[in-house]
């Protein structure tokens, strides 16, 4: 098994086996991958659920310490929930399968994926590669920078290139 922090390369009985995260090549957040992240997208997500939720019962009844209580075991659900289901990794697959003669490839959604089959004599060759992709705007990343260092923060790799994975 190769495996590289691109991409997992896999032999099994008579089928190659191509799984990487990295595939994907549209913009990125202007925020950095530190501050926009998977936990912090669910927090916030399960932070805003229970904001509502809390208006509804604060608007409806008086608040007592079992409302509180359950407000904050239904954001660690929902927070849970969030990052499990739908804040998830998601990882492309392909499968050359030599025993059916097939190519087959999983392209993740939010809730299941896409699978696509061509017969494995299309295929030509199978060569895998990168793409990277350099900032574009640098005036907005040092005046990015300049703001959080302002701020007493610092913002590491905010203008360093990003890597995708071909097939």
């Amino acid at each position: 098994m190769s495996v590289n922090s691109q991409y997992t390369l896999k032999r099994e009985e008579g089928k190659l086996i191509f799984i990487t995260s990295s595939y994907r090549d549209e913009k990125g957040s202007i925020l950095h991958e530190y501050i926009d992240n998977h936990e912090f997208a669910s927090m916030m997500s399960a932070m805003i659920i229970c904001g509502v939720a809390y208006v509804i019962i604060a608007s409806n009844y008086d608040l007592h310490i079992l409302h509180y209580i359950s407000l904050i075991l239904l954001f660690v659900l929902f927070f849970i929930l969030l990052r499990r289901y739908v804040f998830k990794e998601r990882f492309l697959k392909v499968v050359l399968d030599g025993n059916s003669g097939s190519a087959g490839i999983k392209t993740p959604l939010i809730f299941g994926e896409r699978s696509e089959e061509i017969p494995l004599s299309d295929v030509d060759s199978v060569e895998i590669g990168s793409r990277k992709i350099l900032p574009v705007d640098k005036d907005a990343e040092k005046f990015v920078e300049k703001i959080a260092t302002q701020h007493g923060s610092v913002v590491p790799g905010l203008a360093d290139e990003i890597e995708f994975v071909t097939l």
